[in-house]
């Protein structure tokens, strides 16, 4: 989706995200992809795996949430068998 005009608009994109698990997405104020992950990997906007972006184990559920205070940092939450984890 794109934000820049103040009206969300749906755009296409090349990006191939599996849905074997619930993907998460986190973008700017403007609607501009920052990461996304299927659980398993984290990549940046142009699909490019972030350095340290392999995780372990797969994750059901997972959920970017902007760090307190400092919006340019964020942590990704994630439902694993053994528990919540903080990446």
């Amino acid at each position: 989706m794109d934000f820049a005009s103040g009206t969300a608009t749906l755009g296409t994109s090349d990006i191939d995200v599996p849905l074997s698990n619930l993907p998460a997405t986190i973008s700017t104020m403007a609607g501009e992809l920052l990461y996304y992950t299927d659980g398993e990997v984290i990549h940046g906007p142009n699909g490019n795996l972030l350095p340290d972006g392999n995780l372990e184990g797969s994750a059901s559920e997972s959920v970017f949430i902007p760090m307190p205070g400092n919006l340019d940092q964020h942590y990704l939450v994630r439902s694993l068998n053994s528990g919540l984890e903080w990446v």
